[in-house]
């Protein structure tokens, strides 16, 4: 089994393990791609039609690929030192012996790299992320960073401080965060729960909105609220203070 060449693109058939790739403008792997205790280098322009499999692989160099896209799952075996970019159709794996790895998504554009899996874990801090998949399963634990869902039904849980959560999807929509002073907005009729000090939440009309206010370490009320359109308004944010829901 070797590459072929066809009109400047590079094509493997079949599965490609700890291989060298060739120079050219686009490598098309056509089957599942594993790389092994090995330093790996990842071209620019790749396109893997199965799953990208690293085991105790480490990236080589600082330089991260341009234009990965992997039609399968990404599975990381072990934590890469610099960030990791790619359009991945199928899931983010990256756990390993109980723990997660920093920077596996490092994302300075959002608009530039998508998670299309059904399900995402994810534990890091600052960075964005943008999700674009119907019925999405997300869980992050993170802080001071950006979570935008752009696909329908979705079911969004985040810990962690000073996280902005927006939707722009459609569907059943269903947030919850447990971090203190976090934004969370959707444009949809949506279910949000933000139990964490200083919350503000906005949504649109006939949503559901629950909020938590604390003092100190100590919680003093909870309230649930509907979003009808006059007592609560459509896309107004709101916080908890003195038990009652005011805009901020």
């Amino acid at each position: 089994m070797k590459w072929q060449n066809l009109n400047d693109t590079w094509v493997w058939h079949g599965d490609f393990l700890d291989g060298n790739f060739p120079i050219g403008r686009l490598k098309v792997i056509v089957g599942n791609c594993t790389f092994t205790d090995t330093q790996v280098q990842i071209p620019d322009n790749l396109i893997v039609t199965g799953n990208l499999d690293f085991k105790k692989s480490e990236l080589l160099g600082h330089r991260m690929p341009v234009n990965l896209t992997v039609m399968g799952n990404i599975k990381l075996d072990i934590a890469y030192r610099f960030g990791f970019k790619a359009k991945v159709f199928g899931d983010y794996l990256f756990h390993k012996d109980g723990m997660f790895y920093e920077k596996v998504v490092d994302l300075k554009d959002p608009d530039t790299c998508y998670v299309f899996g059904e399900r995402l874990a994810s534990i890091h801090n600052s960075y964005s992320l943008t999700t674009r998949y119907s019925n999405a399963e997300i869980a992050l634990a993170t802080k001071e960073s950006t979570y935008t869902n752009k696909g329908a039904n979705p079911q969004i849980v985040v810990a962690g401080r000073h996280n902005k959560i927006d939707d722009k999807g459609y569907g059943r929509v269903r947030i919850a965060s447990t971090g203190d002073e976090a934004i969370i907005s959707s444009n949809n009729t949506a279910v949000i729960c933000g139990v964490g000090a200083g919350t503000k939440v906005k949504a649109g009309k006939g949503s559901w909105i629950t909020l938590a206010e604390w003092k100190g370490d100590k919680i003093v009320c909870v309230r649930t609220r509907q979003v009808d359109g006059i007592n609560i308004k459509a896309d107004t944010f709101y916080q908890l203070k003195d038990g009652e829901f005011y805009e901020s």
